[in-house]
């Protein structure tokens, strides 16, 4: 099930095994499409689901705090390798990003207001996804982790959207998401409850 327009942003999802613990939901695969293009593993195996609706929901209950300096830095293929560059490449990491951040500057604030998509195994093809709030518009970068700057900045993909849109989208999720989980469990006939064989003693 795919919601949104895969052209400038969606998410895509499909159950591949349906979980009763709602925590965990499920098993199969979570992909994110930026400007057409698809990131994440399209695998049925690749990502409990659960994981993945309670960090996008996270996401969307933060709204306005998805906040950098350099957000509104015109390429992005500059911020992309930055991001990766100061979080995940070690020679990197005595480098100066964005006109004066440290690599520890840079890692720190990505984490702390969660600016990359979480590095769940949905994405360990090298995928990631950078989420920016920018005043009323939201910013989302897609890009592979290929090793060198070159190599990664072919692989940007960029977006803009209002931000009522995209947190609206976001919404519009949730809601599918759990429909789609409780019809794959109807779907499997789930039985929540332990069968037993009986055995009856004679004497």
């Amino acid at each position: 099930m795919i919601i949104g327009d895969p052209t400038v942003f969606a998410i895509e999802w499909e159950f591949t095994e349906a979980y009763s613990t709602s925590s965990l939901k499920g098993l199969g695969f979570y992909n994110l499409y930026i400007a057409g293009r698809r990131f994440g593993r399209r695998q049925h195996d690749a990502t409990v689901l659960g994981f993945m609706a309670g960090w996008t929901q996270d996401r969307r209950d933060a709204r306005g705090s998805h906040q950098a300096p350099f957000a509104d830095e015109p390429d992005a293929g500059a911020i992309a390798y930055g991001v990766l560059g100061a979080v995940y490449l070690e020679e990197c990491q005595d480098e100066v990003f964005f006109g004066g951040f440290s690599a520890s500057d840079v890692s720190r604030l990505v984490g702390d207001r969660q600016i990359e998509w979480p590095a769940d195994a949905a994405f360990d093809d090298g995928s990631h996804v950078l989420h920016f709030d920018v005043g009323d518009q939201v910013r989302l970068i897609g890009c592979m982790n290929e090793g060198n700057r070159e190599e990664i900045v072919a692989t940007v993909a960029e977006a803009w959207m209002n931000a009522d849109a995209f947190y609206g989208l976001l919404d519009r999720w949730d809601q599918a998401f759990e429909q789609d989980w409780k019809a794959a469990l109807a779907a499997q006939d789930y039985d929540p409850a332990p069968r037993y064989t009986v055995f009856q003693v004679k004497d």
